[in-house]
């Protein structure tokens, strides 16, 4: 008999997001490999997830949220790389409404499906 056993994605990194001087929310990734390159981590298509918690006591707009995270896309990415996800930004664009509170969370996870070669029978 054989298990398997999938171990959880270790803490690979944690930045805090602060605006004048005042933390608005800290930002963890998890995967299987740790690396500082995102090209590595990447191109392994491996589970990992980033997890933001909120912390400024005001909270923050679902609009500056999304323009925060937007940012960030434009200046990480190539131009073609930034178009080619146009309309996922307009999806996560739209996923937010109001205002997002102090502890609250944001769980965006990655989850490679695994594709198995076909077996032909003849």
């Amino acid at each position: 008999m054989c298990q398997f056993v999938r171990a959880e994605p270790m803490l690979n990194g944690v930045g805090v997001h602060q605006e004048l001087g005042r933390e608005v929310f800290i930002g963890a990734l998890f995967s299987e490999s740790l690396s500082n390159d995102p090209g590595t981590l990447l191109r392994n298509s491996q589970p990992m997830r980033m997890e933001l918690k909120i912390v400024a006591p005001e909270g923050i707009t679902a609009r500056r949220f999304s323009r925060l995270w937007i940012e960030g896309l434009a200046v990480n990415s190539k131009a073609d790389e930034l178009m080619a996800q146009a309309d996922n930004t307009v999806l996560f664009d739209n996923m937010f409404k109001g205002r997002l509170l102090k502890d609250d969370h944001v769980v965006i996870a990655n989850t490679p499906v695994k594709v198995y070669p076909s077996r032909s029978t003849r």
